[in-house]
């Protein structure tokens, strides 16, 4: 199947999965392909047993897709919720997920997570992340690197979007992979933000008056889009000037479906100071266009999931295609980040995306020089 008819069958796994639920269960879809459900059960055994029941039961299930039948099935992972158990949910889910891959792995039809007070551990984890982090923040130990995001139709403006790097005790540098969900949990998501958006105004100030000057795409994290004082932080640091720097703030399409409200004000603020945004992982929400018209972003940069079957799906090609032909009525730039390999560039091109990123195109490197600087202090402090 392709990427849409994934989603259609996804979806529709999830209604019939609600249906067999008992009283007060809940299913709902979790990300990509992936349905999770709350439901009681006296003791393991029995949730067990019920997960067995219900997986027959939807096996045996058609799921219409188009002008296609298909039967869905699927690898169920639990992971117990006792009643006097104070659980994180995420942490939680991604146990359940496991026990789903050992499952399938193992060839079983039902995985069970193995619990070894998992939050505990998870605490002291991200407790030690947390040092971490805060280490890195006071001692300089935090840089950033620069993807270049090509033209694919002759621009000579130049755009990078903008990682943040750590370098750990021995000196190896390690990705947001590593340390973000903790940084999340934690409440240090948002002081990385600010040091990020801090050193990409100091680059961008020290190229200001340069007739090639980079355009950058700075992710803003969902800790920062609903923190109270964002909106207050970005009016006091974005520089007050006729002719604003080339800055997009990068906000997930789940965060927009998710924040709204916030993503509305936030957008509307920037929007005042000259500052457009962009949506990233854009596509994967059945509401997508209808984000984008709220929002009215300068760019949209394709979910990876519509990329990974581009070569190959007509769905995908179509769904990227509806994209385009919605951008270009409201004057959107389309970029197609996680781009790979040769064919996959071939066919984007061909179905009009405007702009590329990716391992295929360049990895991140320092191309930009990134100021030695405590974070900016507010415009208004600097003139007086």
């Amino acid at each position: 199947m392709g990427y849409v008819a994934c989603e259609a069958a996804t979806q529709a796994y999830a209604q019939a999965l609600q249906a067999l639920l008992p009283e007060g269960g809940v299913a709902v879809r979790l990300r990509d392909f992936w349905v999770a459900a709350v439901y009681a059960a006296s003791n393991t055994k029995e949730a067990q047993n019920r997960a067995l029941q219900w997986q027959a039961q939807l096996a045996r299930q058609v799921v219409e897709i188009g002008a296609q039948s298909r039967v869905v099935r699927a690898i169920f992972g639990l992971r117990e919720w006792l009643g006097t158990e104070d659980v994180e949910l995420e942490p939680a889910l991604l146990e359940a997920e496991r026990a789903a891959q050992d499952a399938r792995s193992a060839r079983l039809q039902v995985g069970l997570a193995k619990l070894h007070n998992p939050l505990a551990a998870t605490q002291q984890a991200d407790a030690n992340w947390a040092e971490q982090l805060r280490r890195a923040l006071a001692h300089n130990a935090l840089r950033l690197v620069y993807q270049p995001i090509s033209s694919l139709n002759g621009s000579t403006a130049e755009y990078y979007e903008v990682r943040l790097r750590m370098m750990d005790e021995e000196g190896q540098e390690l990705s947001p992979t590593d340390f973000w969900p903790a940084a999340e949990r934690t409440g240090i998501a948002t002081e990385l933000d600010r040091w990020v958006l801090s050193h990409a105004l100091g680059v961008l100030d020290d190229q200001r008056g340069d007739p090639s000057q980079k355009g950058l795409f700075v992710k803003l994290s969902a800790a920062s889009i609903v923190a109270a004082d964002t909106v207050d932080w970005l009016k006091a640091h974005l520089p007050k000037t006729a002719t604003p720097a080339p800055l997009y703030l990068q906000i997930a399409e789940e965060q927009v479906e998710s924040n709204l409200k916030s993503v509305l004000g936030l957008s509307q603020m920037m929007k005042e100071q000259g500052y457009p945004l962009a949506i990233d992982h854009f596509g994967h929400s059945p509401h997508a266009l209808q984000l984008a018209s709220h929002v009215s972003p300068q760019f949209l940069k394709l979910a990876p999931g519509l990329l990974q079957e581009v070569t190959e799906s007509q769905d995908a090609q179509g769904r990227i295609r509806q994209i385009v032909a919605h951008a270009e009525r409201h004057d959107i730039r389309v970029i197609a980040g996680h781009v790979e390999n040769a064919n996959a560039l071939a066919v984007l091109w061909q179905l009009g995306v405007h702009y590329l990123q990716g391992h295929y195109v360049q990895e991140p490197e320092v191309v930009l020089r990134s100021p030695e600087r405590t974070p900016r202090p507010p415009p208004q402090a600097q003139r007086a």
